[in-house]
């Protein structure tokens, strides 16, 4: 039974204590002085809690060893879905990272030395399908800069949003019964109301989705929200990420 074979596994590591204390003590005998001799002899005096000691020890640095190693391969895999997700050379944010800053900023940047693509992604709200939603909106650059696994569509949905389109993860979509042609009315803070419809879904990243449940054009959302606020603005410089585009990009934001 499992309580037999439990019993003779911790009669043996008993008989061997004795023996393997006396071998590995010795040097602490020798070098340790009376610390040393008192540690060697307890060591074989009581090899059960010697025993259970050493077992205690071993299952503990095995756990330590299990959460780091599995830690680990947690980081290594969400920072692989995010530089999937993010194909931008830089990004631009506030100084706290989740505070929206004015999406003056991003059109600040456009034309600017060792810039080539500014996209930016913008943040706020709309009540559609019986609730307020968080929503994004985009430019037709934003395939550029992040890279989206469409289930419906493809990278040109981005630029066909126009006035009247919208785009949704597939999740989002499929919980609210939505398919590529569905209407919905959108109610801004304004209190205006528009109709789009769904052009296209895809699939959230393991990164979690930068975007809120519905993301529509920048065109659209400046037009129906005031004082429009960017979430980010993600940047593509020519020869990309490097000492001298990063200084120029530093001098750009001043």
């Amino acid at each position: 039974s499992v309580r037999r074979t439990a019993q003779y596994v911790a009669k043996k590591v008993v008989q061997i204590v004795r023996p393997l204390a006396a071998v590995l003590g010795a040097p602490a005998r020798s070098i340790g002085g009376a610390p040393g001799i008192l540690a060697r002899d307890n060591a074989m005096r009581n090899p059960a809690r010697t025993a259970s000691t050493a077992s205690a020890l071993m299952i503990g640095l095995a756990l330590v060893t299990f959460v780091a190693i599995f830690g680990q391969g947690l980081r290594a895999s969400f920072e692989d879905a995010v530089n999937k997700l993010f194909i931008a050379d830089y990004a631009v944010t506030s100084n706290t990272a989740f505070v929206p800053m004015s999406a003056a900023v991003g059109k600040g940047l456009v034309g600017k030395p060792g810039i080539e693509v500014v996209s930016p992604i913008r943040a706020g709200s709309a009540k559609f399908l019986g609730s307020v939603h968080d929503v994004s909106a985009v430019d037709a650059q934003v395939p550029k800069v992040i890279h989206l696994d469409w289930k419906q569509g493809s990278n040109s949905v981005p630029g066909r949003l126009g006035t009247t389109g919208f785009f949704s993860s597939s999740k989002f979509a499929k919980s609210h019964d939505l398919h590529v042609g569905s209407r919905v009315v959108f109610q801004f803070p304004s209190g205006k109301k528009v109709t789009v419809n769904l052009l296209g879904t895809y699939d959230e990243p393991k990164g979690g989705s930068p975007f809120g449940d519905a993301v529509l054009s920048t065109t659209l959302f400046d037009a129906n929200i005031s004082q429009p606020q960017d979430q980010m603005v993600l940047i593509n410089s020519p020869g990309g990420v490097n000492s001298a585009n990063t200084a120029t990009l530093d001098d750009d934001l001043q």
